[in-house]
């Protein structure tokens, strides 16, 4: 059911700031994916981290940093 829901034409439509965060070895949601989505929506940034689909448990430090920095960003 999930797999049939594809909202990727409203995203260009989002007026808002948006951070996407992929990580390299994610099988359930591909690097690949995540960057369409990030392409898809105006002014939407995209980082690449190294790991899995966990990176916010695996890299909590580092996964903080790339939030601070993008609403450091939103705010400026």
């Amino acid at each position: 059911m999930l797999l049939d829901h594809d909202r990727l034409a409203d995203l260009p439509r989002i007026d808002a700031p948006v951070q996407v965060i992929a990580a390299t070895g994610d099988i359930l949601t591909p690097s690949a994916l995540s960057e369409a989505i990030a392409a898809s929506i105006p002014d939407a940034r995209f980082v690449l981290v190294p790991g899995a689909h966990f990176h916010p448990l695996a890299d909590p430090q580092g996964f903080a940093a790339i939030i601070r920095h993008f609403i450091a960003k939103a705010d400026s």
